[in-house]
């Protein structure tokens, strides 16, 4: 059966009580308490989440300091980044200056943290739920997963695999952002949020690191058949890519190397190729 498609689920807050904040984070990290210190002006916090499936972007700006403690995170993943501004954070004892554009930080599901950031900051932020992220592990892989990917800190976001993964997350952003037009495609969410996984995974340096980082064995031929012959039927349906591990058995890493030698085309090539004709008919 052919996973949906996420769309997005869009809230708009002006928060201008502590108490109201301070709820607000409790339902997005769990064990944590905000404060405000030195306030020099009224709190006016204006906050945006959209929600695209298991995956939560969070922007907020701040118009006054703030410091956040994290006691204990529940199960989710939390990437934090700026947009404008800095901030100081503390993550198991190791600390870290983040900066717009240069260095983010992963909290882990159980973590425990601080953080601080001046008047003026701005945040973006991606909740990612546990689950979900140790399936597309699974998927990409073949391997069972029993203990949840734990990341390093700090992320930096000015070269490789880490710069890869912010630019995803800013275009998940800006797509979510957009308010001209038709509603964002729901085949464009789900390829977002699917390369959101994988370039958290490949991007930044975890426990399984070296499990994305060894050559994927190859694929039955049976299976290569089966992902073309599966695409081609449902080719104008929504298709989530990591899906097809499950179709078949096999981790998508296997079948998109066996696909390519075997087709001299990505599995996401063919499927495109699929829909033009599809189309054209």
């Amino acid at each position: 059966m052919t996973k949906r498609s996420p769309s997005i689920g869009t809230s708009e807050l002006h928060v201008d009580d502590p108490d109201a904040a301070q709820t607000l984070i409790s339902n997005l990290y769990g064990d944590a308490t905000i404060a405000f210190p030195r306030r020099t002006a009224p709190l006016g916090w204006r906050l945006r989440m959209d929600s695209i499936g298991s995956a939560t972007l969070v922007s907020a700006r701040h118009n006054v300091c703030g410091e956040l403690c994290v006691k204990e995170l529940t199960s989710h993943y939390v990437f934090f980044s700026l947009r404008r501004g800095a901030a100081e954070v503390s993550v198991g004892g190791d600390a870290a200056s983040l900066l717009p554009g240069e260095r983010g930080v992963i909290l882990n599901p159980g973590s425990k943290g601080t953080g601080a950031w001046p008047a003026g900051t701005e945040t973006l932020n991606v909740i990612l739920e546990q689950g979900a992220l140790s399936a597309h592990l699974s998927a990409l892989t073949g391997i069972t997963i029993h203990a949840p990917p734990r990341f390093t800190l700090p992320v930096d976001l000015r070269r490789g695999p880490g710069a890869d993964f912010h630019r995803i997350v800013q275009l998940l952003h800006q797509v979510s952002m957009r308010t001209e037009g038709a509603p964002p495609s729901t085949h464009v969410l789900a390829h977002l949020r699917e390369a959101l996984y994988a370039g958290l995974l490949s991007g930044v340096e975890s426990t399984v690191s070296n499990l994305l980082h060894k050559t994927p064995t190859p694929a039955p031929l049976r299976a290569v058949r089966q992902v073309e012959e599966y695409l081609t039927a449902h080719a104008s349906e929504p298709i989530a890519i990591a899906h097809l591990a499950t179709l078949t058995g096999v981790g998508l890493r296997s079948l998109q190397r066996s696909f390519l030698a075997a087709r001299s085309m990505s599995i996401r090539a063919f499927l495109t190729a699929a829909r033009l004709d599809l189309a054209r008919r």
